[in-house]
């Protein structure tokens, strides 16, 4: 039996990227995940060859610090095209829509109580409200500005 040795692995544990790796295969692979019913069970899975890490490290390289493994669009697998190494602001940005969202629109939701539509966003653990009123169009639109301006930022920071 010959083993690949890449040295990601060792008696005191997995290294970061390692990690992310395992942790991709398992929930698009193993029902018993507490998170497959939003991967695998959605049918999300990863391209054939990152079922050797030694592909997927060729692919993505090494998981930076603070970062960790993100889809560009959350409907589709992971592969290289989909996939970087992300922090939890530029992940944020990524997010699908909430299963409770009945706008159908990320960040946008009705609010029964003011009869308003509401329009959100969500950086550096901060909530901005962007958007009050009865124009659904205008909250998708301020929702739409806020991403397109966030995304220059986050990549000028360095995000």
């Amino acid at each position: 039996m010959s083993y690949i040795k890449h040295g990601h692995t060792s008696r005191h544990g997995w290294s970061p990227t390692y990690g992310s790796w395992v942790a991709m295969r398992s929930r698009c692979d193993y029902p018993n995940h507490t998170s497959y019913h939003k991967y695998g069970g959605k049918g999300i899975s990863y391209d054939p060859k990152w079922a050797s890490f030694e592909a997927f490290l060729a692919d993505m390289g090494e998981r930076p610090d603070g970062k960790t493994l993100d889809r560009f669009d959350s409907s589709k697998d992971y592969c290289k095209d989909n996939c970087s190494w992300a922090t939890p602001t530029e992940q944020n940005l990524h997010l699908a829509t909430r299963s409770d969202n009945t706008s159908g629109r990320k960040g946008v939701s009705w609010k029964r109580q003011i009869r308003r539509w509401i329009a959100r966003g969500h950086l550096y653990g901060v909530e901005y409200f962007l958007y009050c009123g009865t124009s659904f169009e205008e909250a998708c639109e301020a929702r739409e500005a806020w991403e397109l301006y966030q995304r220059p930022l986050l990549i000028e920071r360095g995000v």
